[in-house]
């Protein structure tokens, strides 16, 4: 660091000495001090100032000191108390060059319109602002090209910096909690940590306006911890741009990127083996945007972890919302939530991307929310993939759904021959767009139902269930239209729905509530297709039971505690199940009929009030028929 600052210093040396050069010999003093001064008066705007190695100068409070340019020795320190002012203006090389330590309490203005100027502050040594300073840095080249330690408490201003980097750190940087960096009209990149450096925000940094490329780039380590609070609402390029294995970026705080001003390639860009943490307080927050072509992008062997909150909204036509390839993001137990009107919200290519107990909501309505050109999408220890929009599996590309569950609001989900769909959890498939034979399935997959449901009738085969999953949907379904009655039950051993007498006219959704072992449950609504009712459907008759094709009796009828039930000796093996249920088709009990008896006496359930109940005999095939049973008291 050191030889670096010599070098500047050896480079600008003759210059130095032929201009008009003020020198600080006065040991510890204040710049009003003429006789500590080489030209023995106090400098002026038109002097080059330097202070000599061993010697402290200060500018007092209520004094506003001027200079063209002021170089700090090693080992000198020059000091701007609180209430003091400092004018640096139309230097030819450097505005402020520290090599040893400088403390700015103060007002500090440096402004050059030389085309020769570089630098506003050339840092080797030590600097440090306090909480009362204000810095302006306007129209160098670099605002601050730091290779030491820069300590940040106050308000820093930096505005018209062309062809260059407004904050260049290429050593540690702390902007601490309550400061505030401001930068705007800057023509090349607002912030760059260099290889080998620490950049922490713990207060706020802005890039307002006139970002023609990059906010912030960089090859190193750049913390942003919970205090810190990141806005950009401009960009010509890249918000925040990570491009080298060495950049890692930790995220406690705030990021958020928005407005009309912010266009480009990308809003994150995560690149070349670089890594990304946003943690469990951390925020990135992308919306009100429509000049991107992506939101956040993550490639080329780069990982991204997510802990926190990560929203990104856009209405940009010809943009994705994020972007995956051949690199590794990890939702642990974060949300995250895509939302737009764009061409893909998620796209996976040669990527893998693992949900572990977090939220993933792709929302893209008019596009595509999830599209994969190979790579891997898990669902782990109960996370929530939802995805809003069609759904585009190609190229050899994996969704797996371990633990968990998958929510497809999607008109069109296709499935190439090489990519495979695995579920062992719960997949909702609310518009049936899904194909059956496209899925390898050990656990549940509910869909609309492709029929009109019809009361009092009994359908078969109403969801896709697989094996050994300890998953239950439960029995009872609400109507829409009727008022929150049970109108259904779902008889999950036989896979089948019976529809209740008292079903209302034109219902045309049902709510259905799955449970799954350590993860709990969630409800879903199931819709109709109002089309024809499908096959096998059975609508028994409620009047004559001989109708229904089997002759049975039960008696005696109305009952008090017991009755008999008497079937046909040529039916016996057919009549397998007794069921009583309620008017509202709640079951009430249950009773398996076994083999070679015709005449079975039952007991009325236990706290059975007195009523009207319906006695529903089941046939092997599924087909039931049912009779009107009295009990009193």
């Amino acid at each position: 660091m050191l030889r670096f600052i010599t070098t500047l210093f050896i480079g600008c040396f003759a210059f130095c000495l032929t201009a008009q050069t003020n020198i600080w010999q006065g040991g510890t003093g204040l710049w009003t001090d003429a006789s500590g001064w080489s030209l023995q008066q106090v400098p002026n705007s038109n002097h080059d100032v330097q202070i000599a190695a061993g010697m402290t100068v200060t500018v007092p409070n209520g004094f506003n000191a001027g200079a063209q340019s002021i170089l700090v020795f090693v080992n000198a320190t020059l000091e701007v108390e609180a209430g003091a002012g400092l004018r640096i203006a139309n230097s030819t090389s450097y505005g402020l060059n520290v090599a040893g330590a400088a403390q700015l309490d103060g007002d500090v203005q440096i402004a050059s319109s030389q085309s020769s100027s570089i630098w506003a502050i050339l840092n080797g040594g030590v600097i440090n602002t306090g909480p009362s300073s204000r810095i302006w840095l306007d129209q160098f080249p670099v605002g601050i090209l730091s290779h030491g330690s820069f300590t940040h408490r106050g308000r820093l201003y930096l505005r018209r910096h062309e062809n260059g980097i407004s904050l260049n750190n290429g050593g540690n940087f702390r902007n601490e909690p309550g400061a505030r960096v401001y930068l705007r009209d800057i023509e090349f990149t607002g912030c760059r940590a260099e290889l080998g450096t620490f950049f922490r925000n713990a207060g706020l940094l802005e890039f307002n306006s006139g970002i023609d490329e990059t906010a912030i780039g960089s090859f190193s380590t750049f913390f942003n911890v919970s205090t810190g609070l990141i806005r950009i609402r401009s960009i010509g390029s890249t918000g925040i741009n990570l491009t080298n294995a060495t950049s890692t970026f930790a995220n406690w705080g705030r990021i958020q990127l928005y407005g009309s001003q912010v266009s480009g390639f990308a809003g994150i860009s995560v690149n070349v083996g670089a890594r990304f943490f946003n943690q469990s307080s951390g925020r990135v927050e992308l919306f009100q945007l429509s000049g991107l072509t992506d939101g956040i992008k993550v490639v080329s062997g780069s990982r991204f972890d997510n802990r926190g909150r990560i929203s990104v909204s856009m209405n940009a036509g010809e943009s994705d919302l994020l972007v995956l390839g051949n690199s590794d993001f990890n939702n642990i137990g974060g949300d995250i939530n895509l939302a737009g009107d764009v061409d893909f919200a998620l796209q996976i290519n040669d990527a893998t991307m693992t949900n572990f107990d977090g939220r993933i909501i792709a929302n893209n309505p008019n596009g595509i929310s999830l599209a994969m050109g190979g790579g891997l999408l898990e669902n782990q220890s109960c996370g929530l993939l939802q995805f809003k929009g069609n759904v585009n599996v190609s190229s050899a590309a994996t969704v797996s759904n371990e633990s968990g569950w998958l929510e497809m609001e999607s008109q069109q989900v296709i499935l190439f021959p090489t990519s495979s769909f695995l579920n062992e959890a719960v997949v909702f498939d609310q518009y049936a767009a899904l194909s059956s034979s496209s899925v390898v399935n050990q656990g549940v997959v509910i869909a609309q139902q492709n029929y009109a449901p019809v009361p009092g009738a009994i359908v078969n085969n109403v969801f896709e269930l697989g094996a050994g999953t300890g998953i239950s949907i439960s029995p009872a379904w609400f109507s829409q239209m009727g008022g929150g009655a049970t109108l259904a039950n779902y008889d999950q051993v036989n896979n089948r729905v019976l529809f209740s007498p008292g079903l209302p006219s034109g219902t045309n959704s049902m709510f259905i509530s799955v449970f799954q072992p350590g993860c709990g449950d969630r409800e879903y609504k199931l819709g109709f297709s109002q089309s024809s009712p499908r096959p096998p459907i059975v609508q028994p008759n409620w009047g004559n039971p001989h109708e229904a094709g089997i002759a049975w009796s039960v008696y005696p009828n109305p009952v008090q505690q017991h009755f008999t039930l008497e079937r046909p000796e040529s039916a016996i093996d057919e009549l397998q199940q007794l069921e009583l249920i309620d008017l509202l088709g709640r079951s009430l009990a249950r009773w398996e009929l076994s083999p070679g008896n015709s005449n079975i006496r039952l007991e009325r359930p236990a706290g059975l009030g007195a009523g009207t109940y319906l006695l529903r005999l089941e046939t092997a095939i599924g087909e039931w028929t049912q009779k009107r049973l009295l009990f009193i008291d």
